[in-house]
C-alpha cells in the first residue's frame, strides 16, 4: 500500500513547489506538514466518495468521530453491533 501513495505524494510535492515558485517564494520546496495536509484532504474526499458510492458505510461514535466499514454482510453486522453499543441517541449514519 505504501507504493500506491507514491504518485499522489509526488503530485502534491510538485504542486506545492510550483505554487511557491510562481509566488517567488524561496526556497521553492514542499514542507512535510503541507504535503501531509494535502494527502489528508485527498483521503477525506476519497472516503466521502466511497460512502456516496455505497462502497463503504459511515457512522459516528458518541464523540462525533467518523467510523467506516465495508458494505457487506460483515459490515452490516458491524453496523448493528455499533448501534447496540451506542444507546444514547448519538449514533448517526449519514444518508441512512
Amino acid at each position: 500500500m505504501t507504493k500506491s501513495l507514491q504518485p499522489l505524494i509526488l503530485e502534491v510535492v510538485r504542486k506545492l513547489c510550483k505554487e511557491k515558485k510562481n509566488k517567488n517564494i524561496e526556497p521553492a520546496v514542499a514542507i512535510r506538514h503541507d504535503v501531509l495536509d494535502e494527502v489528508r484532504k485527498a483521503a477525506c474526499e476519497t472516503l466521502e466518495d466511497l460512502v456516496a458510492d455505497n462502497v463503504i458505510g459511515c457512522s459516528e461514535n458518541i464523540n462525533g468521530v467518523k467510523m467506516y466499514y465495508p458494505i457487506s454482510k460483515e459490515g452490516k453486522e458491524l453496523k448493528q453491533n455499533l448501534e447496540k453499543e451506542v444507546n444514547n441517541g448519538n449514533f448517526h449514519t449519514p444518508g441512512g
